[in-house]
């Protein structure tokens, strides 16, 4: 199967083998060669799989481990191994493909975990991800036996919450059945999945037996929320072992012709590709030579020489779903459209800032004045994506005109009428939106608040500012109390909470005028406020008539969204830029306690810095950096002067702020950052306060 570029739907088990994975790249970061120990999904072709997996060290950050980036190499290096050897690492690959080097390169980005490796953990032992249902975690069944009718049924199970491919190919070897943490049974043989668009999964089997998995399996296998990575050797062991499943099939199902049924896969072992005696030999690959230059490079792909993944003749090139472009491509596509179709004079790297925003966390705001194209800018950046914006169905991009009078979400969202036993959503139709959003999480889906602020958004958007800061799994509103769903005649169609997926993107326009209210620190917190400079009126000329490019058909998918998103993880804040932020927090802290920098913005600046175009000539990492400034941290810079003029200066010294760029020039030089500081001094000399 061709390898998709971008994040990968299945989890790899590694570990740090030797201090000699490790590296310092030329910009500072440290970064791991991690030994994969588990088996990869039977649609990657053996061609594709790496030896190692790339695995940058800030991502264990979160693991209580601090990369002392001041310190020494070899201190440094004996730190990060000592930390790791007493770990199994789980990523969830990234896939890139670099076409002038005819390389595929794998890497663990985001969603890094770790485990404690067992103490009898054994390299030479491969494990197999198995998913796990149990009355906890399946939405359809709640006891054993009802499971094991429901997969010789076809039936939906449940989800998972690890990342599991819906892969025809990719079928487990078997499926568990965790009835509480100390009983957990084995079914095989499986021979075939299938995964609905809500990530429901149902297999197949002609044929079922079960086992019991004792304590000294569970002692040796490793669990991670609804994936149990079991020891290829238990296959050996559980090999024609095991109770015969009996089941009694209904009229129906007797009735239901071979064609009728669910066309599902086959798993390696039910092609007799995959048995007990491959197992038994199969071993790590040998470790690849690492070229240890101090650059920051990535790591080549070579073959695995193993008998468990299904060997494949024709090599793989990634690309990636349904759409085969690079990101240069849209970007340039996204600019050709705003300025010879749209007439959208804006300058190529304010666009640019425009959608590495849209691709980071949080939500975007646009600001500037009223009537120069804010809208017109997100419907710009939806026809260069490709999307449904027709009012025919549930259109892919929601405008939403925000009214004065809105007080709290009920305006919004709507409110149950107990009454009349029914669920009126709001006129606004954003609920029907976000419900199409979850029931097609393939689709990109983009709502538009337009003149946010004519209400105060803390108000009737509060729900959704909770929302945002949470990881996308775990994203949902509440329409209505649960308890009433029963009482509501519409409660199928208007379901008491809606999930809101990575599928679903902020945009919001504002005003500045006296018809509108400020955003408070709750806002700015989570948005990147983009104000859009106008082009003088006489160069507008200048920026017509740019080189056709290519064009596309198809939509955008998620999964090719995915593939524009974290790719330049070397442009990720350095610990020096961590250092000059901390001393901004200071400063601001210091005129203000109410002021400051949290990790939120930390986060979501090193997440915009490292979803900066790739190969873009619009936008370099330094004015990206300034303008990250400008958007997350100075847009909280209000008040009066008593409290402001040492931070800011004012016409003959300088403030603190400027101070403190000056001392980090290297990183950038802060030109609007600068321009900005500049205007607030003015308005507190003119009228004594900022805003």
């Amino acid at each position: 199967m061709t390898l998709i570029n971008g994040m990968q739907n299945y989890q790899i088990v590694g570990y740090l083998e030797a201090k000699e994975d490790i590296n310092i790249g030329s910009d500072n970061h440290a970064y791991i060669y991690m030994q994969p120990v588990s088996v990869f999904p039977n649609s990657v072709s053996p061609s594709d799989i790496p030896d190692k997996i790339q695995v940058y060290v800030n991502n264990f950050d979160s693991f209580i481990f601090e990369d002392r980036e001041y310190d020494s190499q070899m201190n440094r290096i004996n730190a990060i191994y000592e930390f790791l050897e007493k770990f199994l690492i789980i990523v969830q690959p990234y896939v890139s493909y670099n076409p002038s080097m005819g390389r595929t390169f794998f890497q663990g980005k985001k969603l890094v975990k770790l485990l404690r490796k067992n103490a009898s953990f054994n390299r030479n032992d491969l494990l197999l991800p198995l998913p796990v249902f149990g009355p906890d975690n399946s939405a359809f069944v709640n006891n054993q036996s009802d499971f094991e009718s429901y997969i010789f049924e076809n039936k939906k199970l449940g989800k998972l919450r690890n990342p599991w491919s819906s892969n025809i190919e990719d079928t487990p070897h078997g499926i568990v059945w965790k009835q509480d943490e100390d009983h957990f049974t084995f079914y095989s043989p499986i021979t075939g999945q299938a995964v609905d668009n809500s990530g429901n999964i149902s297999f197949s089997t002609t044929s079922l037996k079960k086992y019991t998995i004792n304590d000294e399996w569970l002692d040796l296998s490793y669990e991670l929320n609804d994936v149990l990575f079991m020891p290829s050797s238990f296959l050996k062991e559980s090999h024609n072992k095991g109770d015969l499943v009996s089941y009694q099939p209904s009229k129906t199902d007797i009735a239901m012709s071979e064609d009728d049924r669910i066309n599902l896969g086959q798993p390696l072992f039910a092609q007799g590709l995959f048995d007990a005696a491959a197992l038994a030999s199969v071993v790590v690959p040998e470790k690849p030579h690492v070229n240890a230059t101090g650059t920051t490079t990535l790591t080549p792909v070579t073959a695995v020489k193993t008998p468990v993944i299904k060997v494949s003749s024709t090599p793989s090139i990634p690309a990636t779903t349904g759409i085969n472009h690079t990101e240069k491509e849209f970007v340039d596509r996204f600019i050709e459209i705003a300025w010879n179709q749209r007439n959208l004079f804006y300058r190529q790297a304010d666009l640019v800032n425009f959608h590495t925003a849209m691709k980071s966390d949080g939500m975007v705001i646009l600001a500037g004045l009223s009537g120069t194209g804010k809208s017109k800018l997100v419907a710009t950046y939806a026809e260069a994506l490709k999307i449904n914006q027709t009012p025919a169905s549930i259109p892919q991009v929601k405008f939403i005109p925000v009214r004065p009078f809105w007080a709290d979400d009920a305006d919004l969202l709507g409110y149950a009428d107990i009454v009349n036993h029914t669920y009126r959503p709001g006129d606004s139709g954003l609920v029907d939106t976000l419900i199409a959003a979850n029931q097609n999480p393939d689709d990109i889906y983009i709502v538009v608040f337009d003149e946010m602020n004519l209400a105060r958004v803390e108000h009737y958007f509060s729900q959704f500012l909770s929302v945002l800061e949470m990881d996308s799994d775990e994203r949902a509103i509440t329409l209505y109390n649960s308890q009433l769903a029963n009482n509501l005649n519409n409660s199928a169609q208007y379901p008491a909470q809606v999930k809101i997926g990575a599928n679903v993107l902020f945009v919001g326009t504002v005003n500045t005028d006296e018809s509108t209210y400020q955003f408070s620190d709750k806002v700015l917190d989570r948005a990147n406020v983009i104000t859009l400079d106008m082009v003088p009126f006489n160069e507008t000329d200048t920026l017509s008539g740019s080189t056709p490019v290519k064009s596309v058909t198809n939509s955008y998918t998620m999964a090719d969204y995915r593939a524009m998103q974290n790719l330049t993880p070397n442009y990720a804040l350095s610990n020096a830029e961590k250092g000059f932020l901390w001393q901004l927090h200071e400063a601001l802290n210091k005129a203000d306690k109410n002021l400051g920098i949290g990790w939120r913005i930390v986060n979501q600046i090193n997440d915009y810095l490292t979803n900066i175009a790739v190969d873009n000539q619009y936008l370099a990492r330094t004015e990206a950096l300034d303008r990250q400034i400008v958007q997350r941290v100075l847009t909280k810079v209000k008040g009066s002067q008593a409290s402001l003029k040492d931070l800011v200066g004012d016409e003959t010294n300088e403030g603190q702020l400027i101070k403190i760029f000056d001392e980090y020039a290297t990183a950038s030089p802060f030109t609007k950052a600068r321009e900005v500081i500049h205007c607030k001094a003015r308005e507190l000399q003119v009228y004594g306060f900022t805003i």
